[in-house]
């Protein structure tokens, strides 16, 4: 009977050790931008997205870019490529923001996480001959989403966030995003 009570007491110790240790990778760092990323376990519902709405109007894109705000100069626009994605570019200064948006329908919210290539966000940073130095990808990162507020013949609009992932592992957070772009 002792046999099977302390094996019993080594089993479960042994089960709390372990569960103890795959909780994931630690990140001791309190400023990291990969702490102020939205939760992929609970990633934000319809209202929550619409409240990135903002006032603005047509050939926009606004966003926060690890909390400082960014919006699109005039240089921004629409394209529906050979796939049927729907890409919306947005341009200020040196840097840049695409969606790549296949198959999107408005009222519908679509992830743009990990190992998403078919709905995802890029945002890059442009040297002085725009060739892109630091490349932030969605698909790298762990959350994201895009939630379409209207898609028909005239305008896209919508709603987005995502943590992008560099080539060297930087994060960078993009949330508070918000499209509306008419279709040229």
């Amino acid at each position: 009977m002792k046999k099977i009570l302390y094996s019993i007491l080594f089993f479960a110790g042994t089960c709390l050790a372990f569960a103890a240790c795959s909780s994931g990778d630690y990140n001791a760092n309190p400023s990291s931008n990969a702490n102020n990323s939205v939760n992929p376990l609970q990633p934000l519902d319809s209202a929550q997205l619409s409240s990135y709405v903002t006032t603005a109007g047509p050939s926009t894109i606004s966003a926060s870019i690890n909390g400082s705000g960014w919006s699109s100069d005039s240089l921004s626009g629409w394209l529906l490529d050979s796939t049927g994605t729907n890409i919306i570019t947005g341009i200020s200064g040196k840097t840049a923001i695409l969606l790549y948006l296949k198959n999107v329908y408005a009222t519908n919210i679509y992830n743009m996480g990990y190992n998403n290539h078919i709905t995802y966000g890029h945002y890059t940073n442009n040297d002085s001959a725009a060739l892109p130095v630091n490349a932030y990808w969605s698909y790298v990162g762990n959350s994201g989403e895009v939630q379409i507020l209207e898609n028909d013949p005239v305008y896209i609009r919508g709603t987005f966030y995502f943590q992008g992932i560099n080539s060297t592992g930087d994060v960078i957070n993009v949330t508070n995003g918000y499209f509306y772009i008419k279709k040229d």
